[in-house]
């Protein structure tokens, strides 16, 4: 045996416990104690109950002791955790049957021990029959007998916690009303659904007309069931503060002994499972809008080949009616060895990803098409939800742009070809031509010169086709890039004049050169191309001239800040 105290309001009472009997904190560690208040006024009596309390076989007890109701009410309002509550009906502050009222109005759930006189046993009998779990006669009653009567307060308490434990879970409250007397008592659960901190007691009928208070809804929940005896509905309520909440109320109406009207009812909180709801209608409205809107078609089958549901873009893309579709087997509708290949690997990956597959339309045409599906199991069928896309206008676009790249490949490369050969053949031709014109001003006889005269001609001809080609290809494979250097324009024209004054001299036209003195020594630009350019001119109008003059003709049209504008015109004389 181990000797523990039995705490009195800063006072101790020595108590005899078992060790073996003490209740601890599973998470602290520490020891817990079953909290009694106890409101007496005379200090006999109270000494009394501390002493057959701590003669008793009850453990763990911790006494607060009030001498008035007013003391008991402020004891309760800071801490209500008691798990019995022993109340004489005689204090100083108030006498009788109304200090039970007053103390079960404001704490109705309180576990209530009325202390009585032997001359009030009737007032005790009342009290039971009011909400007093028990009575006990002052100066008859043992050590036992309180035990018993407060170690039923104490396991009803704990039946009580595990209650508002469960109920906390579940989000269920239960409330009670009483008609004639305007009583509601209530579960802890019932003023958290409603967001309330604190507990609101002693209501009537003005209170449930409050239309800001919460509790306003039980006005209608009680009028409706008055007529239906019985209810059970879903509803939405403002908490404190505004929000909303959905919640699932049953409500039944029951007739007491006293033939008091007493209103039972439960509610719980189902605003997460509404949410859910509405948020699984939200998305069957998603799908049921992609479904219907989809160009895509999009169906249910079995893997044998019958059709559950599809959109109309189904009916779209296999030609056929609705009543039709429904008679046809999907397999036939695919390719033989496509099919068996999808079905295949839908079985084995229980999912398929952009498989290509040939459809055949109900006029006969194929349609190419890319077909993702998942395998699923409804009401122990195996069925693949299927979304399919024609793809039959990309794949001619594809197989045109393939098309398209490769003969512009190969053009290309016969471009790159001639121009590599154009190159190739021009430089020895420019030799040729160099080398005639030189051997052309030595001494030579007439036969000689016939010779190197043709040679220096078809040379010429020659250079002309392979600049051409070459001209012909750089522009085709898009790489004509121009120069912007610096060089001596009148060099150009000179070199130019040497060149072509063998061909007018054999055919003895008069070769002029007019150029205005505006026109600048140096210029910037693409010398090769406009060298190209003015041989090219001047060759064809020496070639189409067979008397008469060919002049080429340099003017300055404008010259601004680092810029000017020239003109170049050949004339001939013409045929």
């Amino acid at each position: 045996m181990d000797s523990k105290l039995l705490q009195r309001e800063g006072t101790s009472i020595d108590a005899m416990t078992n060790e073996n009997s003490l209740s601890y904190d599973q998470m602290s560690g520490e020891e817990i104690y079953n909290q009694i208040l106890l409101v007496e006024d005379n200090p006999g009596d109270a000494h009394l109950v501390e002493l057959l309390l701590s003669e008793s076989d009850l453990l763990n007890c911790k006494i607060t002791h009030k001498t008035t109701l007013t003391e008991a009410m402020t004891c309760l309002e800071k801490n209500d955790d008691y798990a019995a509550i022993l109340l004489d009906l005689s204090l100083p502050d108030s006498r009788g049957f109304i200090t039970l009222e007053k103390l079960l109005a404001k704490y109705p759930n309180n576990n209530v021990i009325v202390l009585t006189g032997l001359a009030d046993k009737n007032l005790g009998i009342k009290a039971v029959k009011t909400g007093a779990q028990d009575f006990l006669i002052k100066g008859n009653f043992d050590s036992d007998t309180l035990a018993k009567s407060l170690r039923y307060s104490i396991e009803r308490n704990k039946v009580l916690q595990r209650l508002e434990d469960t109920q906390r879970l579940a989000h269920i409250g239960n409330w009670e009303y009483k008609l004639e007397s305007n009583q509601f008592t209530a579960s802890d659960e019932i003023y958290r659904i409603f967001n309330l901190k604190e507990r609101v007691a002693n209501f009537s009928v003005e209170n449930f007309e409050e239309i800001d208070h919460p509790f306003q809804i039980f006005k209608a929940i009680h009028k409706e069931t008055l007529v239906a005896k019985k209810i059970s509905k879903d509803i939405e309520i403002k908490q404190l503060g505004g929000a909303l909440r959905f919640v699932s109320i049953q409500c039944s109406v029951n007739r007491s002994e006293d033939n008091e009207t007493i209103f039972s009812g439960i509610i719980q909180d189902i605003t997460d499972r509404k949410k859910s709801e509405q948020e699984l209608l939200k998305s069957q409205e998603r799908y049921l809008d992609i479904f219907t809107k989809s160009k895509d078609a999009i169906f249910i089958c079995t893997l044998d080949g019958k059709f559950i549901d599809y959109n109309r873009a189904t009916l779209d893309l296999f030609g056929y009616s609705n009543e039709e579709l429904k008679e046809k087997d999907a397999k036939a509708l695919f390719e033989v060895n496509a099919k068996n290949d999808f079905l295949e690997k839908l079985e084995e990956r229980k999912a398929v990803t952009d498989f290509e597959i040939e459809i055949e339309q109900k006029s006969g045409a194929s349609r190419y098409c890319l077909i993702n599906a998942n395998l699923t199991e409804s009401e122990g069928q195996l069925i693949y939800n299927a979304i399919v896309r024609d793809i039959t206008e990309q794949k001619q676009t594809e197989a045109l742009r393939k098309a398209r790249d490769l003969a512009r490949q190969s053009a290309q490369m016969k471009e790159q070809f001639i121009a590599s050969i154009s190159h190739e053949m021009r430089t020895p031709m420019n030799a040729i031509l160099g080398m005639s014109n030189l051997v052309i001003q030595t001494n030579l006889n007439k036969e000689q010169r016939d010779y190197i005269s043709s040679i220096k001609q078809s040379s010429e001809i020659l250079l002309g086709i392979i600049n051409d080609i070459l001209e012909i290809s750089t522009i085709q494979t898009g790489k004509i890039k121009f120069e912007n250097k610096d060089f001596d324009l009148d060099q150009l024209l000179k070199n130019l004049m040497n060149v072509m004054k063998y061909k007018v001299k054999e055919k003895s036209l008069k070769f002029e050169l007019i150029k205005d003195d505006k026109v600048p020594k140096y210029i910037k630009g693409d010398k090769l191309r406009l060298n190209q350019i003015l041989y090219n001119l001047v060759g064809n109008a020496i070639k189409f001239t067979d008397k008469g003059h060919v002049k080429i003709y340099v003017e300055n049209l404008s010259e601004s800040t680092g810029s000017v504008m020239i003109k170049f015109t050949v004339e001939d004389s013409g045929i």
